[in-house]
């Protein structure tokens, strides 16, 4: 919004285009905490619930799961994973559309962002969206 109005452009637009890109880019981090590796995000895998965040995929999982498995998936909430309980989420993420559909919504909201500025035609932002906080 500040530069928006130091830029003498439409502060709300561009006020939406921060808010929006912010979100999809930490649902984009979130995701690549379940769905990719250590060297590839260069920290630990599945650190998210380990500290105790509980994140977009995660509470779409809790929905889904059946009551036994809720309880399993919080009994997993604070603690180092094993590979066999980060082989219980990663399945369940596929198994439940968890994961699939928390993609969704980062891109709904990177498309939210691109649509609040799409009248200034500003390629340089709309690269951040494409470049980094939207996903396939």
């Amino acid at each position: 919004r500040s530069a928006a109005i130091m830029a003498n452009k439409n502060e709300d637009d561009f006020a939406n285009y921060g808010k929006n890109l912010g979100i999809a880019f930490q649902m984009v981090d979130d995701i690549l905490d379940i769905a990719s590796n250590a060297q590839t995000l260069g920290k630990p895998a599945m650190h998210d619930l380990k500290e105790g965040k509980v994140t977009i995929p995660y509470l779409l999982l809790w929905e889904r799961l059946e009551v036994k498995d809720k309880s399993y998936l919080e009994s997993l909430y604070k603690k180092e994973l094993n590979k066999n309980e980060i082989s219980w989420i990663k399945e369940n993420m596929q198994k439940t559309n968890a994961l699939k559909d928390s993609i969704k919504l980062a891109n709904k909201y990177a498309k939210k962002a691109l649509d609040a500025i799409s009248n200034d035609k500003n390629k340089d932002l709309e690269d951040i969206i494409n470049d980094s906080a939207k996903i396939a």
